[in-house]
Protein backbone atom coordinates (compact mmCIF):
# COMPACT_ATOMS: atom_id res chain seq x y z
CA UNK A 1 0.00 0.00 0.00
CA UNK A 2 2.51 2.35 0.57
CA UNK A 3 4.59 1.83 -2.53
CA UNK A 4 1.39 2.52 -4.77
CA UNK A 5 0.71 5.54 -2.14
CA UNK A 6 4.11 6.70 -3.28
CA UNK A 7 3.91 6.19 -6.82
CA UNK A 8 0.86 7.98 -6.97
CA UNK A 9 2.04 10.81 -5.21
CA UNK A 10 4.45 11.11 -8.08
CA UNK A 11 2.71 10.49 -10.82
CA UNK A 12 0.71 13.33 -9.32
CA UNK A 13 3.59 15.93 -8.82
CA UNK A 14 4.85 14.79 -12.43
CA UNK A 15 1.68 15.33 -13.89
CA UNK A 16 1.44 18.67 -12.23
CA UNK A 17 4.73 19.82 -13.22
CA UNK A 18 4.83 17.73 -16.64
CA UNK A 19 5.13 21.42 -18.76
CA UNK A 20 7.48 23.12 -16.39
CA UNK A 21 9.72 19.50 -17.17
CA UNK A 22 8.68 19.60 -20.66
CA UNK A 23 10.28 22.83 -20.56
CA UNK A 24 13.32 22.70 -18.80
CA UNK A 25 14.54 19.90 -21.84
CA UNK A 26 13.20 22.00 -24.70
CA UNK A 27 15.39 24.85 -23.14
CA UNK A 28 18.83 22.49 -23.15
CA UNK A 29 18.26 21.69 -26.98
CA UNK A 30 19.62 25.31 -27.47
CA UNK A 31 22.52 24.41 -25.02
CA UNK A 32 26.19 24.81 -27.17
CA UNK A 33 27.38 21.30 -25.36
CA UNK A 34 26.20 18.63 -28.13
CA UNK A 35 26.12 15.75 -25.67
CA UNK A 36 23.11 17.76 -23.46
CA UNK A 37 21.44 18.68 -26.90
CA UNK A 38 21.85 15.06 -28.07
CA UNK A 39 20.43 14.00 -24.50
CA UNK A 40 17.66 16.54 -24.45
CA UNK A 41 16.32 14.83 -28.02
CA UNK A 42 16.54 10.99 -26.53
CA UNK A 43 14.67 12.65 -23.06
CA UNK A 44 11.80 13.88 -25.31
CA UNK A 45 12.22 10.64 -27.45
CA UNK A 46 11.00 8.92 -23.82
CA UNK A 47 8.56 11.28 -23.13
CA UNK A 48 7.43 10.96 -27.14
CA UNK A 49 7.03 7.49 -26.10
CA UNK A 50 4.61 7.37 -23.61
CA UNK A 51 2.43 9.87 -25.68
CA UNK A 52 3.42 10.63 -29.73
CA UNK A 53 0.39 13.36 -29.34
CA UNK A 54 2.70 15.76 -27.78
CA UNK A 55 4.57 15.97 -31.04
CA UNK A 56 1.59 18.42 -31.99
CA UNK A 57 2.52 20.79 -29.44
CA UNK A 58 4.18 24.22 -30.88
CA UNK A 59 6.92 24.45 -28.64
CA UNK A 60 8.11 20.59 -29.16
CA UNK A 61 7.54 21.02 -32.93
CA UNK A 62 9.97 24.34 -32.92
CA UNK A 63 12.58 22.47 -30.79
CA UNK A 64 12.47 19.43 -33.06
CA UNK A 65 12.84 21.28 -36.51
CA UNK A 66 15.79 23.34 -34.92
CA UNK A 67 17.25 20.25 -34.04
CA UNK A 68 16.82 19.02 -37.72
CA UNK A 69 19.53 21.87 -38.48
CA UNK A 70 21.79 21.50 -35.82
CA UNK A 71 25.61 21.64 -36.25
CA UNK A 72 26.15 18.15 -34.55
CA UNK A 73 25.25 15.06 -37.36
CA UNK A 74 24.54 13.13 -33.39
CA UNK A 75 21.70 15.50 -32.87
CA UNK A 76 20.06 15.31 -36.45
CA UNK A 77 20.40 11.96 -35.79
CA UNK A 78 18.68 11.56 -32.75
CA UNK A 79 15.85 14.89 -34.02
CA UNK A 80 15.39 12.41 -37.54
CA UNK A 81 14.91 8.98 -35.08
CA UNK A 82 12.81 10.54 -32.82
CA UNK A 83 10.03 11.79 -35.15
CA UNK A 84 10.60 8.72 -37.96
CA UNK A 85 9.54 6.29 -35.35
CA UNK A 86 5.90 8.18 -34.52
CA UNK A 87 5.06 9.69 -37.70
CA UNK A 88 4.26 6.77 -39.54
CA UNK A 89 1.82 6.05 -37.23
CA UNK A 90 -0.42 9.63 -37.21
CA UNK A 91 -1.04 10.76 -40.32
CA UNK A 92 -1.37 14.35 -39.29
CA UNK A 93 2.40 13.83 -37.61
CA UNK A 94 2.69 13.25 -41.33
CA UNK A 95 1.98 15.95 -42.74
CA UNK A 96 3.33 18.56 -40.49
CA UNK A 97 7.13 16.49 -40.18
CA UNK A 98 7.34 15.11 -44.09
CA UNK A 99 9.01 18.08 -45.30
CA UNK A 100 11.60 17.72 -42.56
CA UNK A 101 12.49 14.10 -42.95
CA UNK A 102 12.68 14.55 -46.52
CA UNK A 103 15.40 17.18 -46.22
CA UNK A 104 17.50 14.66 -44.41
CA UNK A 105 18.03 12.26 -46.80
CA UNK A 106 20.73 14.78 -48.59
CA UNK A 107 22.23 15.63 -44.80
CA UNK A 108 25.86 15.12 -45.17
CA UNK A 109 26.22 12.86 -41.88
CA UNK A 110 25.69 9.30 -43.03
CA UNK A 111 24.12 8.73 -39.68
CA UNK A 112 21.56 11.16 -40.38
CA UNK A 113 20.98 10.00 -44.07
CA UNK A 114 20.23 6.21 -43.27
CA UNK A 115 17.35 7.21 -40.14
CA UNK A 116 14.91 8.16 -42.65
CA UNK A 117 15.50 5.39 -44.97
CA UNK A 118 13.95 2.69 -42.51
CA UNK A 119 10.97 5.05 -41.91
CA UNK A 120 10.16 5.15 -45.36
CA UNK A 121 9.84 1.69 -46.37
CA UNK A 122 8.02 0.62 -43.45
Amino acid sequence: AVVSTQSGHYGRALSINFDIYLNKILMELQESAIGLRTKAMKALAAIISADPNLLHRNELRLGVHGRFRDQAASVREAAVDLVGRFVLDKPQLTLQYYPMLSERILDKGIGVRYVPFPVSRQ
